[in-house]
């Protein structure tokens, strides 16, 4: 029994040895797993040297064989514990280097320069999409100031500030500095990140190259402008035919002798005019698609006065019109209706040599527009209905009110008012 456990001690101490031993190939500090080993395997040789004498005399195990014994069993547990805990260690750590791996994969899958920064401003990890955007390697790029590579440092520095205020930003426009002295414009998007309690600890910055972006928006602006001088040509030659069309009217006229005729060219020419003017407005407008109906209403109003000189100079004028844009679908039947309006007021409201006042009104409703042509004249016969009647003027007023989608109404109190309701302004 004394031999068995003399022997069951060695195979502790050489089975202590050999997992030590084991160990030395993955341990990353060797010293200790060497020093177990080595003194394990001396125990080993020690004790199976003195072997064969303990058997030959076969005698008890002396107090010390024992202690040694114990000392052995509890080696060898240590041992074991030890290895496990190294394993569990080396796993964590496997786990741990292949997290990193897995992201630092991922950023160097980005096409776009990826940039952590701490707090006070210098990087602390790039990946390759920025070495190459920068021109620098990760090792000289890091511990830097992260704003020292834009063209605007110090706008660099507001946009690094803003994150930790407000914990991002998006979209901010810098300049990303080469070395070999070229630039390229970039969207940063930022934001904060922080460690386990919550406390902020840097930013992490992507840039985006909108190199191409720009690109793209120059040519979509050039050919925007191309087009533009286009539609103003289209616009002044419009004009410009319809002024013809006006001047053969208007010469056509003269070779009328009959006066009623004559006062039917008369108004075709004004209604033409109407048109031309808009066309006018648009070719020297910077805005091709709305027009400012006040300045329109303005510029055709003093058209009219001037056609009606010397027909009745007793007639005062009255704007209320507000800086309202329409496009030229809506002005054009506005533009026709006003002029219908007032040339019917010029030429009924006022007999013989009374005086009065014509009002253009345009005011906007919480659900609609209202334009109004107001006149404190002999007012509009009781027993003619506008909507009825044979007038070609008031016909077309009938017809572009519905084109406008809009109601139009008559009010006979002190004069006459038409009232055109209709839809929303094209606001700006």
């Amino acid at each position: 029994m004394s031999a068995t456990i003399y022997i069951l001690g060695i195979v502790l101490q050489a089975v202590a040895g050999i997992v030590a031993v084991m160990q030395l190939r993955f341990a990353p500090r060797r010293l200790p797993w060497l020093l177990i080993a080595v003194s394990s395997l001396l125990i080993v040789a020690r004790r199976s040297a003195t072997l064969g004498q303990f058997m030959r005399t076969n005698r008890e195990l002396a107090s010390a064989e024992v202690l040694t014994l114990i000392i052995s069993f509890v080696f060898f547990l240590g041992v074991l514990l030890m290895s496990r805990m190294f394993r569990e260690t080396r796993e964590a750590e496997k786990a741990v280097l292949t997290a990193f791996a897995y992201n630092r994969s991922l950023i160097e899958a980005s096409l776009d320069p990826l940039v952590t920064i701490g707090p006070d401003g210098t990087i602390t990890d790039v990946n390759s999409a920025t070495e190459k955007a920068t021109g620098l390697t990760r090792q000289a790029l890091i511990g830097t100031n992260f704003a020292d590579y834009f063209t605007d440092p110090q706008k660099a520095r507001a946009g690094y500030i803003k994150v930790f205020e407000e914990g991002q930003v998006q979209d901010y426009g810098l300049e990303l500095k080469h070395t070999d002295g070229s630039s390229i414009p970039v969207l940063y998007n930022a934001s904060v990140y922080k460690d386990d309690e919550g406390h902020v600890t840097g930013v992490f910055a992507a840039a985006r190259d909108i190199t191409e972006l720009r690109k793209a928006e120059s040519a979509l602006q050039e050919s925007l402008k191309e087009k533009e001088v286009l539609l103003k040509e289209i616009h002044h030659r419009v004009k410009n035919n319809l002024m013809v069309v006006a001047s053969i009217i208007n010469l056509q006229s003269g070779m009328v002798d009959d006066s009623a005729v004559r006062v039917m060219m008369d108004e075709c020419r004004k209604r033409i005019q109407v048109m031309s003017l808009i066309h006018n407005k648009l070719y020297r407008s910077s805005d091709l698609a709305r027009i400012n109906f006040r300045e329109y209403a303005d510029d055709l109003l003093t058209d009219l006065v001037r056609s009606y000189e010397g027909y009745h100079d007793g007639i005062a004028i009255a704007k209320d019109i507000g800086d309202f844009f329409f496009d030229i679908d809506t002005t054009i039947p506005l533009g026709l209706i006003v002029n219908e309006l007032f040339s019917n007021a010029m030429k009924h409201a006022f007999p013989a040599d009374m005086q009065g006042t014509i009002t253009v009104k345009l005011e906007r409703r919480p659900d609609r527009y209202e334009l109004s042509v107001t006149d404190d004249g002999v007012g509009f016969p009781e027993d003619l209905d506008f909507t009825q009647t044979e007038s070609l003027g008031m016909q077309l007023v009938v017809t572009l009110a519905e084109q406008l989608e809009g109601s139009i109404e008559l009010i006979r109190d002190r004069g006459t008012t038409f009232r055109l309701a209709f839809g929303q302004e094209q606001d700006r």
